[in-house]
């Protein structure tokens, strides 16, 4: 499992996230939650996603860019993954879409 160390300014953002399984593989969020939330990330719910995903996805609503950095520096997104969409009225700082990518090459334990 990957240990870093939470930067102060991705703990200062105390950004809210919610992760939406875009896979067919089953209780991937809640497994991609425990991970995230070891590594000091609030996930404050999980949630399948409208379709399914070829590659994991971050969309950050509130502007949260360290934190941003860090899931996907945790997840390995590709940087062309990442997009802003600055709605404040949003149900949370940012939305992590998991894809197929991260469902067959994660290090999750079974």
């Amino acid at each position: 499992m990957i240990e870093k160390p939470l930067d102060e300014r991705t703990a200062e953002e105390n950004a809210t996230v919610i992760i939406k399984n875009g896979t067919m593989i089953s209780g991937l969020a809640a497994k991609t939650q425990e991970f995230l939330e070891t590594n000091n990330i609030n996930v404050i719910s999980v949630d399948n996603a409208d379709q399914i995903y070829s590659q994991t996805t971050i969309i950050d609503y509130r502007g949260k860019p360290y934190t941003v950095n860090y899931i996907s520096e945790l997840l390995k997104i590709a940087p062309n993954k990442i997009y802003q969409r600055f709605e404040p009225d949003s149900e949370a700082d940012i939305i992590v879409i998991l894809g197929e990518d991260w469902g067959e090459n994660n290090n999750l334990p079974e």
